[in-house]
């Protein structure tokens, strides 16, 4: 996954013949890169309406990620096992709050 330039300070420098690239990494651009795996932690979350239909308990896409995962998966609502394989994507699934 790509993370999009916003260094602080990008400065370039030439010496005998060799280009150096210096970057200065803001702390939120640290505290979103894994070390372990060497790539940006994901900070997409999609939301969900957790609604009990005649005893089933279905999700429901409630914004526009969730929409294009349903799609994806054939569905209007959103399966657990979809669920799952989403938040292994390392996607962060919220239910959203209902009021009454």
């Amino acid at each position: 996954m790509m993370k999009p330039l916003g260094f602080r300070k990008l400065t370039l420098n030439v010496v005998k013949g060799i280009i150096y690239l210096k970057m200065e990494m803001t702390m939120e651009m640290i505290a979103d890169f894994d070390t372990k795996t060497n790539d940006w932690k994901s900070t997409m979350e999609i939301l969900v309406d957790v609604k009990n239909v005649y005893g089933n308990i279905l999700y429901y896409p409630a914004c526009s990620q969730s929409e294009i995962f349903a799609k994806i998966a054939g569905n209007k609502t959103l399966t657990g096992d979809t669920l799952r394989q989403i938040k292994e994507l390392g996607i962060t699934v919220t239910a959203k709050t209902s009021q009454i």
